[in-house]
């Protein structure tokens, strides 16, 4: 990008139209619905207090409530108390939410308190081993190879065979 043509750096504060107003209203208000919910479900007895450190976020759109949770067996139970649950936010909000919907959301690597709390990142795979005879092939492929740094990769690959006792 030619530097003539950028456009001068702004304060935050100087977003016009309200833009930024709207986004940290917005924000607010998916906060307090989170609250809300994540307060209603400990409200509603054990079932409910199970669900609870499985749920990711809640949203609100149109007359539709959304719960986001870690697994699709979490989406299950959810369904099954989905009437008392929009009943329950119903009469918090006092509004008319219509429609339920679980989906699954991955894991969030730092979540707020009232999700459950810090969460760790899942963990990370082994790096997959292969074959004596591929690591062999691999190796003399490796050694005959005229390009020194694709000979480089095909050995590193090779060492990826692991002799098991």
């Amino acid at each position: 990008m030619n530097p003539s043509n950028r456009t001068p750096a702004r304060h935050v504060s100087s977003i016009k139209g309200g833009q930024l107003s709207r986004l940290r209203a917005g924000a607010q208000f998916q906060q307090q619905l989170e609250k809300l919910v994540m307060t209603t479900l400990k409200a509603q007895g054990e079932q409910y207090q199970a669900i609870l450190p499985n749920c990711r976020g809640a949203a609100l759109r149109d007359d539709t409530l959304i719960l986001f949770v870690s697994s699709g067996s979490w989406a299950s139970r959810l369904r099954f108390v989905q009437t008392e649950l929009l009943a329950a936010v119903n009469k918090e909000l006092g509004a008319e939410i219509r429609h339920f919907k679980a989906k699954v959301a991955a894991q969030a690597v730092d979540s707020s308190p009232e999700l459950g709390g810090p969460q760790k990142p899942a963990p990370q795979k082994a790096a997959p081993r292969i074959s004596e005879a591929s690591a062999e092939t691999l190796m003399t492929a490796a050694m005959s190879e005229p390009d020194a740094e694709l000979a480089e990769r095909l050995a590193r690959l090779a060492s990826r065979f692991s002799h098991k006792a």
